[in-house]
């Protein structure tokens, strides 16, 4: 909802823009080592100046390709064998920041791609994609990982 996007206009020409962010974190409690992967939205730094269905379903699928991220490193991060790593950690930080720049490089190709959601044709070829995607990758959706009890 348009709502959600509570930044003041920024001085780029776009009529909205969507911030969000691959953020992780770990916690070690009763044993186990939890990692929790999320896709984050920043109220804060998004905003809208056109309120329209269509503009709002350009920037959803901006944060869905950011779940869509989320969810990869989840799998990779539930995959990886980590009983033979040295440092767990860094291994995890390696594999966010390679997934992090996918993720960017997807960003930008979805943007030229779709002219920012003027192209009507390519917006919905995007949107049936990244909802794939989305499915695809649904057995991924629980932000928690427990790394040491797999």
């Amino acid at each position: 909802v348009k709502e959600n996007f509570q930044a003041k206009r920024s001085v780029a020409k776009a009529v909205a823009n969507t911030s969000s962010s691959l953020y992780i974190h770990s916690e070690d409690k009763d044993g186990k080592l939890l990692y929790y992967v999320e896709a984050i939205f920043s109220k804060s730094k998004s905003y809208m100046k056109e309120d329209s269905p269509y503009v709002l379903k350009h920037e959803q699928t901006h944060f869905d390709i950011c779940e869509v991220y989320a969810r990869k490193l989840r799998q990779l991060v539930r995959e990886k064998d980590f009983k033979k790593v040295k440092n767990i950690r860094e291994t995890i930080q390696k594999m966010l920041d390679k997934m992090a720049d996918d993720w960017q490089k997807e960003e930008m190709n979805y943007d030229r791609d779709t002219e920012h959601g003027s192209n009507a044709a390519k917006q919905q070829v995007w949107n049936d994609k990244v909802e794939k995607e989305l499915s695809d990758l649904e057995q991924y959706s629980s932000i928690e990982i427990d790394i040491v009890n797999r």
